[in-house]
């Protein structure tokens, strides 16, 4: 009789392990389809066109490394490295361009799925797994964006996933995943380093709790000798200031303000994220449930938020780094910690009761994840068009090959010189329409650009009745009298002049 009942459990958890794998599989291709999906209705914003920028057609390996040793210092390279070979194979599509992050961040919800199945439960597991599916940050600012979020989420779960594998057992295998996947968060994004900081921190807890679990400092070793040459470079090669930086102070309403960007905008999910929180809490300090895994969970998101807090508000006010995007790093512990706290409290109570504790917490979860849906899909549409619009126009006029038409791209800084640069390639040579006169300067005086480009022709300049420009467009001068402004659309950057022959 029990070998018996063994067996029906055997063949009953089998089966509903084949389930919860059917239902994330099929989720995330639907995902998937909507991704492709909203990838067709996507625009390209400044930081986007920039990373187009540093891996535009005329450059090599070598010339991206470069310039993200130097004016790009402020950035990782590994992102911009895997998105070179789309870019340089496959048609100008945001397609393609975007698949790259497409893949990280369905691989990385994969295994932040299983991850919480393994060490949380089942319904823990499904949790996330709906989180997900309706968070506007996962979909549009993960993986609908050209950046390096897609890198730094997938590889954040990964090295958190191999980290807590480690733990549990140590061997030559687990110790090269678990290297390997800290290497590409350390090369993803700086953030990422903290984070990995963070992680270190748990696993000298984990030595001074056991001696024989020294190896756990091993892939963080690894992963500090490989980084810290490229770290040294940049710094030494850097041509921006690195001791300031854009963002300013952060308010002390950023910081829930944070979770809530994390979750998607969802503040439904953020009540679910304090109980998680405050279970966590309740779990590892009355009840000495130290593992690791939960404090990892608990504990990673509020402490880089109150280090980068404290260090932007007060330390290095003018250098401040407190922006919500960046703290992608601990959005997988973020959603752990709220998918605990649903897997808790829907084991509250006696048996026979917990039948109106799972339909109060599945009617919320689906509550939450129908607004969120919602406003995912809202987002995916309403995103404006800026880079596109300028080249269109120019499309339409398909004049940009004639002799008598110039295409000038004004840009304010080396950075927006990269951003130019990237729109040009993708947008128009790419397509078949590379101008015949094209001039890249940091000149906003037209009529300086056009003496220049005088000069250079000794004097006998090619002869254009149609001037376009692009970039920055908000702050050109032109005094002469040979050209007047027949379009000024500064919300898409473009002006053209033509000639007055009269």
């Amino acid at each position: 009789m029990v070998i018996k009942n063994k067996m029906e459990n055997q063949i009953k958890k089998r089966k509903t392990d084949q389930i919860f794998l059917g239902v994330s599989a099929v989720f995330l291709f639907l995902l998937f389809i909507y991704l492709i999906w909203a990838a067709g209705l996507k625009e390209f914003w400044y930081d986007e066109v920039a990373t187009i920028g540093f891996v535009r057609s005329s450059l090599s390996l070598g010339d991206v490394l470069h310039y993200y040793q130097t004016i790009e210092v402020t950035n990782l390279p590994l992102y911009a490295l895997l998105v070179y070979g789309f870019y340089h194979t496959l048609p100008p599509e945001n397609i393609w361009l975007l698949l790259p992050g497409i893949l990280m961040t369905l691989a990385g919800i994969w295994l932040l799925v299983r991850l919480a199945d393994r060490t949380i439960g089942r319904k823990a597991a499904y949790a996330v797994l709906f989180m997900c599916l309706c968070s506007t940050t996962v979909i549009n600012r993960i993986a609908l964006e050209l950046r390096a979020y897609a890198l730094l989420f997938f590889a954040a779960v990964l090295v958190t996933d191999s980290f807590l594998r480690l733990k549990d057992q140590m061997d030559v295998k687990r110790l090269c995943i678990a290297s390997g996947a800290m290497i590409i968060l350390a090369f993803s994004h700086y953030f990422g380093i903290l984070y990995l900081v963070l992680l270190g921190t748990g696993a000298l807890i984990c030595i001074l709790r056991d001696r024989k679990k020294w190896k756990l400092l091993l892939p963080f070793l690894v992963s500090a000798v490989v980084f810290f040459p490229w770290f040294i470079t940049a710094m030494h090669a850097s041509k921006v200031d690195t001791g300031s930086f854009w963002i300013a102070p952060p308010e002390w309403m950023e910081l829930p303000e944070t979770v809530g960007y994390l979750l998607g905008g969802n503040y439904l999910l953020c009540i679910l994220y304090a109980i998680g929180f405050l279970w966590l809490l309740y779990d590892i300090i009355v009840l000495k449930q130290t593992d690791l895994h939960r404090m990892i969970y608990a504990l990673t998101g509020p402490v880089m938020m109150a280090v980068i807090f404290i260090y932007s508000r007060w330390v290095n006010p003018g250098g401040g780094l407190y922006e919500n995007r960046y703290f992608i790093a601990v959005l997988p512990c973020i959603l752990l910690t709220a998918s605990y706290g649903i897997e808790r409290f829907m084991e509250v109570g006696e048996k026979k009761h917990r039948k109106i504790v799972y339909g109060i917490v599945v009617g919320f979860l689906l509550v939450s994840c129908t607004v969120g849906g919602r406003r995912s899909f809202s987002d995916s549409k309403g995103q404006y068009a800026r880079y596109s619009y300028a080249a269109e126009q120019m499309i339409m006029e398909d004049d940009l090959k004639d002799q008598d038409v110039l295409l000038i791209c004004i840009s304010y800084d080396d950075v927006g010189g990269v951003v130019l640069e990237g729109w040009y390639d993708y947008y128009l040579r790419k397509k078949g329409y590379a101008a015949s006169h094209l001039i890249m300067t940091q000149n906003s005086s037209l009529d300086a650009v056009l003496k220049e480009e005088s000069e250079a022709y000794a004097g006998n300049s090619p002869y254009f009745r149609k001037i376009y420009v692009v970039g920055d467009t908000d702050h050109i001068v032109y005094l002469g009298s040979d050209y007047t402004v027949t379009i000024q659309d500064f919300f898409y950057k473009f002006t053209v002049l033509e000639r007055q022959d009269g």
